[in-house]
């Protein structure tokens, strides 16, 4: 089963033990990793709207945000874009 968002992304929250820019995510900060995760899955962006991110970027979004979604076992997060803050590059 795959999902294609139709206006937001879907994304996979951060454990503590996943990695953000080559670091690995410290047990201080487990609560700040609740609100981190990675691009899986994204529209198509004729318009160019959604230029400021892409696919496997790691973002920081609003707490309690989303729609959590299973799939194959996993679970993911649907995002719209206004509920994103950040976007973590190296």
């Amino acid at each position: 089963m795959k999902i294609k968002p139709i206006n937001g992304v879907l994304i996979k929250q951060l454990d503590k033990e996943d990695k953000v820019g080559g670091m690995v995510i410290p047990k201080g900060i487990e609560r700040e990793a609740k609100n981190m995760g990675i691009i899986i899955e994204m529209p198509q962006d004729p318009k160019g709207q959604l230029g400021i991110y892409k696919k496997g970027d790691t973002i920081v979004f609003q707490e309690f945000a989303g729609e959590q979604v299973k799939m194959e076992d996993e679970f993911y997060l649907l995002i719209a874009p206004e509920d994103i803050l950040a976007v973590i590059r190296e």
